[in-house]
Order: structure tokens, then C-alpha cells, then sequence
């Protein structure tokens, strides 16, 4: 058996639907794996940002749990808008990371406005309930809090989705050309 006949088998074998399944659900669960590790471990706390990214995980995992129960090639499809849609949350975080562009509100740490026609005293009891509204600590999306090798969790994340992504239009395109 050559490597070239070896290779295309085992890649034959990882792009059907079920090995799409599994390899796309491994990526996800490690990943939350290794941020929650990060977050109880090393004391790393995600940003709004963050959270989102393992929210999209989070429907990730569940969408490969019932494609695999299911059998379904069209799962391969949802797989790839969940991956898509934390590509684009990883790309915004970046920008904000980067200070291309505003984070959302929840990120920053900025004073809450007052009214500046109110007596002082009441802009004092209305600047302590906003305070009291907000969390006791805003880890800042746009500052870097993690680095791994020296690069940003938040590229490494960025990098992951768009493996997941060329993963889903490299299985696609050998199903359709390669295969069949």
C-alpha cells in the first residue's frame, strides 16, 4: 500500500459525516476544556468576548452530539454556520483586541453618566446605584489577558475557527471531487 493510497483512505475515512462529527466535536470540547482549565486553574477569566466564543462551543458540541446520533450529512451544514459564527465573534474580537475598533459596552470600564442637571448630591446617589449595577470586576476585551507562545488566546481561538472552517471546505470539496 503507498502512502498516497494510505493518505486518501484516512482522509476518505475522516471526511464521511461521521468523522466530520468527531473531529469537529473533539475540537470543541478540548477547547472548552483548555478554557475552563485556563479560567479555575490559572485564574485567566474570559472577557464578554470570550464567553461567546464558548458559547458557540457550547452549540458546537451539542450540534455534533445529535449529528452523530442522527446520521445526517445535512448536520455538516449547521456545523459549518456555528463555526462561521465563531469565526466572526474571534475576527471582532481581534479588531477589538487590536484597537481597530470599540468593544461592546460590557468591556469597558468607563463611569457610568450622570445627569448634569441634578443637584450633587443626587448625582452622587444616582453614580452609586449604576456602580452597584456593575459587576465588581470587567476583564477588558480590548487588552490581551492570556498570551500563549507569545500569541494572543484570542488569535489562537481565531486560528482554531478557521482550521474548523477549512476542515468542513476541504471535507466538502474531496466528498464532491475526489470521491465520488
Amino acid at each position: 500500500m503507498t502512502t498516497t493510497h494510505c493518505f486518501k483512505k484516512t482522509f476518505n475515512c475522516i471526511t464521511t459525516p461521521r468523522g466530520i462529527t468527531v473531529a469537529l466535536f473533539a475540537a470543541a470540547f478540548f477547547s472548552l476544556v483548555f478554557a475552563f482549565a485556563a479560567e479555575h486553574f490559572w485564574g485567566v477569566k474570559p472577557c464578554v468576548l470570550c464567553t461567546y466564543q464558548r458559547y458557540v462551543m457550547m452549540a458546537l458540541i451539542g450540534a455534533t452530539a445529535i449529528g452523530f446520533v442522527a446520521k445526517a450529512p445535512a448536520f455538516t451544514w449547521v456545523y459549518a454556520l456555528i463555526v462561521l459564527t465563531g469565526f466572526s465573534i474571534g475576527g471582532y474580537h481581534i479588531g477589538v483586541e487590536q484597537h481597530w475598533w470599540k468593544g461592546p459596552d460590557a468591556c469597558s470600564t468607563t463611569a457610568p453618566a450622570v445627569d448634569a442637571k441634578a443637584s450633587q448630591a443626587d448625582q452622587i446617589k444616582a453614580f452609586r446605584a449604576k456602580m452597584k449595577q456593575q459587576p465588581t470586576t470587567i476583564v477588558r476585551c480590548d487588552e490581551v489577558n492570556w498570551r500563549i507562545l507569545g500569541v494572543s488566546a484570542t488569535i489562537w481561538t481565531f486560528v482554531l475557527y478557521l482550521g474548523m472552517l477549512g476542515f468542513l471546505g476541504a471535507a466538502h470539496f474531496c466528498r464532491k471531487r475526489c470521491y465520488s
